[in-house]
């Protein structure tokens, strides 16, 4: 928009579609600048202590580049909003520098990169966008390796959404391209095996 325009211009919006096709760096807010209260006199929750929300009386500046906020979103609330991202819930079992071994629920465990600082005991919550876990086609070489169900499929064009269900976890979706040798003979609840590489996800606590 600026080389069009030849000006900066400050667009406020909420669809993170949006901002992906206009925007250079980005900002955001947690219940706009000043967090009034809610009709009612409710008050809203403060937000979650992190550098990379921006949010006072003092206006915004930018924040990060687009692809970076996507890619290494610095809290879940960012991973959630900035587009699509699976969760992951368990806790912290073992910390090997940057890294972090999570055990979910069922006692699988998967590493990822301890964004938070996590430390051994913590409940923690790992992250994941739905393009970077795959459909293991055999022995599984990226690392992680999860156990579930199919439960459908959801056609986009030049992808399938994938929804699949894991042990004590919220449901999850994988991209998957057209094509994919896995989708051949797809039914409901048939068991799949996702797998991931440790660099992609992102375990906040």
């Amino acid at each position: 928009m600026d080389a069009v325009l030849g000006r900066t211009t400050k667009p406020v919006t909420s669809p993170p579609a949006l901002v992906f096709g206009v925007a250079l760096a980005v900002a955001l807010m947690f219940y706009g600048i000043a967090r009034k209260p809610l009709l009612g006199g409710i008050p809203r929750p403060a937000p979650p202590p992190s550098p990379c929300l921006i949010s006072g009386p003092q206006g915004l500046r930018p924040l990060d580049t687009v692809d970076s906020l996507y890619e290494r979103p610095c809290n879940e609330f960012v991973a959630n909003f900035i587009g699509d991202s699976n969760t992951l819930r368990g806790t912290v079992t073992r910390v090997e520098g940057d890294y972090c071994e999570l055990q979910l629920n069922d006692g699988a465990r998967i590493m990822g990169r301890n964004i938070a600082g996590a430390n051994v005991g913590a409940t923690a919550t790992g992250c994941i966008r739905p393009e970077r876990m795959r459909l293991a086609e055999g022995a599984s070489a990226a690392g992680n390796a999860l156990q579930g169900q199919t439960r459908g499929l959801v056609y986009f064009g030049d992808h399938v959404r994938m929804r699949c269900a894991l042990p004590d976890q919220p449901e999850c979706f994988v991209k998957v391209p057209l094509g994919t040798r896995a989708l051949e003979g797809f039914a409901p609840g048939a068991p799949i095996q996702l797998e991931f590489a440790p660099e992609h996800l992102r375990v906040f606590a």
